[in-house]
């Protein structure tokens, strides 16, 4: 029992932190302390971009909103008419297609 005192006595006194007996909390104190700091500055980096980030996307599904609608407009023109203005190599009208069918 005597030697491990005088051992923690000296471990103190050279001021070694290996040393130390409470060396590997220590240590681990120190790297959670690290941790926490870069926890920390990864939230600050997400709450400075997260915003930009929300504009691009609402941006960008205003334009997907409007491709759909853009598309239900020709489909609703493509039921009514049974063609599609928009497109010059647009298939048949639905009426001349069945028509095969009718024959047959």
């Amino acid at each position: 029992m005597q030697g491990r005192l005088e051992l923690l006595r000296r471990r103190r006194k050279t001021g070694n932190p290996e040393l130390h007996p409470l060396h590997p909390l220590l240590r681990l104190e120190r790297r959670l302390g690290t941790s926490v700091d870069t926890t920390w500055a990864s939230v600050d980096t997400l709450s400075q971009n997260i915003p930009e980030d929300m504009g691009r996307m609402k941006a960008h599904t205003a334009h997907i909103d409007q491709e759909i609608a853009d598309l239900r407009t020709e489909l609703s023109n493509f039921w009514h008419h049974g063609t599609v203005p928009s497109s010059s190599s647009a298939p048949p009208p639905m009426t001349q297609s069945f028509s095969v069918f009718q024959e047959n």
